[in-house]
């Protein structure tokens, strides 16, 4: 059966001007990282770790591997040739690399967790008519805090993916239309038949941090990946 594969990812860039530091000694010399923001320091919980705390970054750019370092990835399929059209596949997968902390100055490792993905879902939204369809709508909520930082604020994405299949063979579309938060940088992408296509990226807005985090996804964010 053919199936389509899209996923989206929320990422901290290797480099985000004004905001990312560069370790100069310790096991991850040369990585990237960010600072524990200051308003995060009024938090009990917070109030022991290092003055120079901070977080490794993914150490990278926009990249379409779906294996890629990241804070937050929610992945689907889809199987197109059901007996009653496009059909979501289960299990999903949302997945995170994990959050290091790091001393920003000696670039000792004071700690790593992965954060919790049991937010995330994917679900089908009902179909209006019976019959026989050429289109599903899957709609994704995701929320994800940093596991290292006490009364971190979450990353969130949210909306709708629409796979369609076209009426010549091997025609297909796969869309999304939603939300995603103020930092730090998100990629989507889809592949069918061994071949990968962008569906948006989108880099932080000038000048923010996970300091703009708070609340939810309100940046609205759309795009299309279109096979062959």
């Amino acid at each position: 059966m053919p199936i389509v594969t899209f996923w989206l990812n929320a990422f901290i860039p290797k480099t985000v001007a004004g905001y990312t530091k560069v370790l100069t000694a310790g096991p991850h010399v040369g990585k990237s990282a960010i600072p524990l923001p200051s308003i995060a320091r009024t938090w009990p919980g917070n109030l022991f770790k290092d003055w120079d705390a901070g977080y490794l970054s993914d150490q990278r750019g926009f990249d379409p591997s779906p294996t890629n370092s990241v804070r937050m990835q929610s992945l689907a399929k889809v199987e197109l040739a059901g007996a009653e059209g496009p059909t979501l596949v289960h299990p999903q997968a949302h997945r995170s690399s994990g959050t290091t902390e790091v001393n920003l100055v000696t670039g000792k490792q004071t700690g790593f967790k992965v954060a919790d993905m049991s937010r995330c879902k994917f679900s089908v939204l009902p179909r209006r008519v019976s019959g026989v369809f050429t289109s599903l709508n899957v709609q994704l909520k995701g929320e994800a805090g940093d596991p290292l930082v006490g009364m971190a604020a979450d990353i969130d994405y949210e909306g709708t993916f629409t796979v369609s299949v076209g009426s010549t063979p091997g025609a297909l579309t796969v869309s999304f239309e939603g939300k995603i938060d103020a930092f730090p940088a998100y990629d989507c992408y889809a592949s069918f038949n061994g071949v990968t296509k962008e569906i948006f990226k989108s880099s932080p807005p000038a000048g923010n941090t996970v300091a703009n985090l708070l609340g939810k996804a309100k940046r609205p964010i759309s795009g299309t990946a279109k096979f062959p």
